[in-house]
């Protein structure tokens, strides 16, 4: 298994972070731009040539967004991502379910 490896991590302000990652040849930004009275808000983007994943989700948001597959192309990523961040990556089938 790959290691993600932080490149940068920057507090935003109140509380919240934006990191720079790598993982498998993989480029990552995963925002936490919570709230603390109001609820959760996350970002994540995987960039590798012209194949990218973005997604949105949180406690904050009413619509969530995720273009995430069950399986990510680098075995993997979903396991080390929430032994990282302790957040679990939301997949498109569970935030569209199976019939989009």
């Amino acid at each position: 298994m790959n290691r993600l490896n932080v490149l940068q991590g920057i507090d935003i302000g109140n509380h919240q972070y934006d990191y720079i990652f790598e993982y498998g040849g993989w480029t990552g930004t995963f925002t936490d731009s919570s709230c603390k009275n109001f609820g959760t808000r996350y970002t994540l983007c995987m960039l590798k040539g012209d194949k990218s994943y973005r997604e949105s989700w949180g406690t904050m948001d009413k619509k969530w967004s995720s273009n995430f597959p069950e399986q990510f192309p680098e075995q993997g990523f979903y396991q080390v991502f929430m032994e990282t961040f302790a957040k679990r990556v939301p997949t498109e089938s569970e935030v569209y379910g199976d019939d989009e």
